[in-house]
């Protein structure tokens, strides 16, 4: 688990700012909207999700081949990379906009 778990971290290195500055965006929106501004956020993420997708095939497909050969399915690191940045997006959302409430109140 150990080396997957070093593979998963060099696999979502590169996109990681990208995914932080989606996921702070989709947070403020939440706390300055409210919550009717969910379902458009979760499509935000998907798109932010979509868009390095596909600049990653595009670009940098050459570097398949090197979880390939360790053994993992490229599909598979990318469902698990996009998990955990959705995770730690459903974490934050809850925890920043009880913040927010609490702050303005």
């Amino acid at each position: 688990m150990h080396h997957f778990s070093t593979l998963l971290l060099q696999f979502y290195r590169p996109f990681w700012w990208y995914h932080l500055l989606f996921t702070i965006i989709g947070v403020y929106a939440i706390t300055i909207y409210g919550l009717v501004f969910l379902l458009i956020t979760i499509l935000f993420k998907l798109s932010g999700y979509a868009s390095a997708l596909g600049y990653q095939y595009y670009f940098n497909s050459n570097v398949y081949y090197y979880y390939r050969n360790a053994g993992y399915s490229v599909r598979r690191m990318y469902l698990y990379a996009f998990g955990f940045d959705f995770l730690i997006f459903i974490i934050l959302l809850p925890l920043c906009v009880y913040i927010s409430h609490h702050i303005n109140a």
